[in-house]
């Protein structure tokens, strides 16, 4: 079994050098399932992130599903009398199933990501960056309570801007968000 002058015990046949792995390497982190990932996301929104262990990101799309109901909630409870309660309603309603459905492919990506990885530098911190940075959630956040306090402050006020001025504002608002995803495809 052993040579006679080094006393090393015989490789095997189909050892190849350059492909075996030394005893000090990192274990790899266990696959995880796809197919898990999307039950999850169709359960919950976010819940397939938290599976994969993007907990930011996953928390992040939890938070965005509740503030969305909420504020159909708050429209529908809180904005009779006023000339937006029905395209507000309808705008915010629509958001959800946007929302789901963006969250079910973006876990099946981030799964198949994960799941491929092969350069340490791309680690999970980079696959649990929020959707939006924090600036623009933030800034997103005071125009909604702006616009909230006005709305309770002076409603008389507000409903007349609104039926003046509602749907420059809204065309406005659209034309600047999509000049800005345009800017930033640069």
């Amino acid at each position: 079994m052993y040579s006679d002058d080094l006393r090393i015990p015989p490789l095997p046949d189909e050892f190849d050098p350059l492909y075996a792995r030394p005893p000090f390497a990192e274990p790899q982190p266990p696959k995880k399932s796809v197919a898990a990932s999307v039950i999850f996301s169709m359960l919950i929104p976010g819940l397939g992130h938290l599976y994969l262990g993007l907990m930011r990101r996953g928390a992040s799309y939890m938070v965005g599903l509740i503030v969305n109901i909420f504020l159909i909630a708050l429209v529908e409870n809180n904005g009779s009398g006023l000339a937006i309660e029905m395209p507000l309603t309808l705008l915010l309603s629509l958001c959800i199933p946007v929302m789901y459905f963006y969250c079910l492919f973006d876990s099946v990506h981030r799964a198949r990501l994960l799941n491929n990885r092969r350069d340490p530098l791309y680690t999970l911190r980079e696959l649990d960056r929020l959707p939006f940075p924090p600036p623009v959630l933030g800034a997103v956040l005071v125009l909604a309570g702006l616009l909230l306090m006005m709305t309770e402050a002076a409603p008389v006020l507000m409903n007349s801007i609104l039926r003046e001025y509602g749907g420059t504002i809204v065309a406005l608002l659209l034309i600047g968000g999509g000049g800005l995803l345009l800017y930033r495809m640069k």
